[in-house]
């Protein structure tokens, strides 16, 4: 399929060494136009034309894992076609599975490839940390779905591409960028800002006028979302997003209590699939299990009357196995369909509600979209899963945010003066357009008139704060302090909680071998009393705990030692990143995750955490001489990296 021209420009711009700052609308192909000028010099381009190798960051997993098996699937009909491979891999915290960055095409999540450019990789020992910074300096990158950067990743992004723009070709995008941040941060990176025309979007949006354009209308809504709102626009899809966990645990509970089925995620047949998925380490394997659990679902479910009306959850708080299998029950369910390649929805009606979770990463349509008020970028990311395909058309309803005891909206989690303020603005930009069809210059529009001040400001204040920026930056790249890691690239203020019962006396069993739930360290602070008194009222000797680690100062090889300190009061918060919560405080299922102060059985645990080999190669040691190994070691170089290092040679002669 040929390249669209926005598409082909963004291409011709990199092959002549510019960067891009690329805003497209959701949907037209940004990756495609991000990685075309990476696939076609590298099969055709000698190694000095560009460089060989292509390191894609994204700020979630979801959209990793996503790329990761779209294109590992095209890497292999390339292989058949040019007869060379691509090694297609992925970097996150969930699938380390190459810590080295040595894949030709490598998707990671942000925070993996910022760490690595700084210089204190997550994935690699400090001893080792050289290593991905080489990768890095040579690779052309790709920083996507930057409007979810966090503030201070954004910052330290923009730094580092003034810095390694100088040698490296990269691509920076997303489809929300506001006018004044597209073209300042253009100009102040040196990049080539690229703007996809109207009338190239809409002849996108209609497969070159072969079909009608998609079109979505927006309404806003003065009362807060509710189940009664969603199922009076109810047709055969919904979603409906919340922006925090608690308030979509309580509008799913308010379906259910209407009458709409839970999607049955709790059947005994997927317990051993669960099991499985999290143990699985080949992609393919992975796959087909995601597909097994689908079909599980879909049989089901086949029995319901027509006009069952199913609702499914889905939020941050899921252990990865279940998380995964709802997801690809929705790209299933409420993605394109396909008659030709037998991709149809099997499902007549089917409610989503959902976190922050799906404004990326899933390919998912509805006619009907319900979110919360939220800033601009976020809502019209929301509403790229309303109506996402050609001819179809979709309403999007936005909802004022619940009222706080003090009778102030309650905007959580945008808590941040500048975040209240951006969301007010996208009201009054919204209310100026209620009913409207908003193509992709009308998205833009509302974007502007909410996000443009906050973004000037924003960048003001980096200029206004460059040289503390640049000391860290210099931190981390000269002396390899770990600590720049939470002021460039996030700043830790959520606190992992395993439901786990530790015992009264110092152990060595660590925490931190248990998958945990992320919660903001302010839900967690505003439940700390709630949850004492719970634990009195049921006897329980305690709430939750924390560890200290003990050390033996006299022997470093000794092992590590934990004791468990009970919580006493919510400042206890600030003493951990990780806590215990007794197992008779919690509630967990599959259908509706993780419930802190909701009495279950107390059954459940935390599962520990399966740690992968990560597809890394097993070495074995060979006795040789030193001429020897100089040998093999310039064989691999010749074999493996000669070509990958071509590009950033030529371009440091060249300073």
């Amino acid at each position: 399929m040929s390249l669209y021209p926005y598409q082909e420009k963004a291409k011709t711009l990199l092959h002549a060494g510019r960067s891009v700052i690329l805003q497209a609308p959701t949907g037209s192909g940004k990756t495609r136009a991000a990685l075309s000028p990476f696939i076609e010099a590298f099969f055709d381009f000698p190694p000095v034309a560009f460089p060989r190798q292509c390191l894609y960051a994204v700020p979630m997993r979801v959209l990793a894992t996503q790329f990761e098996h779209e294109y590992r699937d095209l890497a292999e009909s390339y292989e058949r076609r040019f007869r060379r491979r691509l090694e297609v891999r992925i970097q996150t915290g969930e699938r380390p599975e190459d810590p080295e960055l040595i894949g030709d095409l490598v998707f990671a999540t942000l925070d993996q490839v910022l760490s690595s450019a700084l210089g204190v990789p997550y994935s690699l020992s400090p001893g080792k940390a050289n290593v991905n910074a080489g990768a890095v300096l040579s690779s052309y990158l790709v920083f996507d779905e930057f409007h979810l950067f966090p503030p201070q990743a954004t910052v330290a992004t923009l730094q580092l591409l003034r810095l390694l723009g100088r040698f490296v070709p990269f691509v920076l995008m997303t489809a929300t960028f506001s006018k004044s941040m597209l073209h300042e941060i253009a100009h102040l990176l040196d990049a080539e800002p690229l703007l996809v025309p109207a009338e190239e979007v809409e002849q996108i949006e209609t497969c070159k006028g072969a079909l009608p354009r998609k079109t979505r209308h927006f309404f806003l809504q003065e009362t807060t979302l509710s189940a009664d709102n969603v199922l009076a626009a109810h047709d055969r899809r919904s979603v409906a997003v919340c922006n925090t966990v608690d308030r979509a645990l309580d509008l799913y509970q308010d379906l259910v209590d209407c009458g709409c089925r839970p999607v049955p995620v709790t059947h005994p047949a997927l317990t051993p699939l669960y099991d499985r998925l999290r143990r699985a380490t080949s992609p393919d394997g992975h796959r087909r299990l995601l597909d097994e659990a689908v079909n599980i679902l879909r049989a089901e479910m086949a029995d319901a009357p027509q006009e069952t009306n199913w609702v499914m959850l889905l939020h941050s708080r899921f252990e990865r196995p279940h998380r995964q299998v709802k997801e690809a029950f929705l790209q299933a369910e409420c993605g394109p369909q396909d008659e030709e390649k037998g991709q149809l929805w099997q499902v007549p009606r089917l409610l989503v509600v959902a976190t922050q979770v799906v404004e990326v990463g899933l390919d998912i349509t509805s006619q009907a979209l319900h979110t919360e008020l939220a800033p601009a970028a976020s809502v019209i990311q929301r509403a790229g899963r309303c109506a996402r395909y050609p001819s179809e058309q979709g309403q999007v309803y936005v909802y004022q945010v619940p009222e706080r005891n003090d009778g102030k909206p309650s905007y959580a989690p945008y808590l941040s003066k500048v975040e209240k303020t951006i969301c007010e603005r996208t009201w009054e930009a919204l209310w100026e357009r209620k009913g409207q069809v908003l193509d992709f210059a009308g998205e833009q529009e509302v974007v502007n008139h909410a996000h443009k001040e906050a973004d000037r400001a924003a960048l003001q204040a980096m200029r206004e704060d460059e040289g503390r920026i640049w000391d860290m930056i210099r931190d981390g790249m000269l002396l390899g302090d770990s600590s720049v890691r939470s002021q460039l690239i996030r700043r830790v203020d959520s606190r992992t909680l395993i439901v786990y019962e530790p015992p009264a006396t110092v152990t060595e069993e660590s925490p931190f071998r248990y998958e945990g739930f992320s919660l903001w360290h302010g839900t967690l602070r505003g439940a700390i009393e709630e949850l004492l008194e719970q634990a009195e009222a049921l006897d329980l000797a305690w709430a939750l705990r924390y560890p200290v680690v003990l050390r033996d100062e006299e022997d470093s090889r000794a092992p590590v030692a934990y004791r468990w300190l009970d919580v006493e009061e919510a400042d206890d918060v600030s003493s951990s990143l990780l806590f215990a919560v007794h197992p008779a405080l919690v509630a967990y299922d599959a259908a509706q995750g993780f419930r802190l102060g909701v009495y279950g059985d107390g059954r459940y645990r935390s599962p520990k955490a399966f740690r992968r080999g990560g597809g890394r190669e097993n070495y074995t040691y060979v006795l040789e001489s030193y001429p020897q190994h100089v040998g093999a070691m310039y064989r691999v170089f010749e074999r493996r990296f000669r070509d990958r290092l071509a590009w950033v040679e030529a371009r440091l002669e060249a300073l």
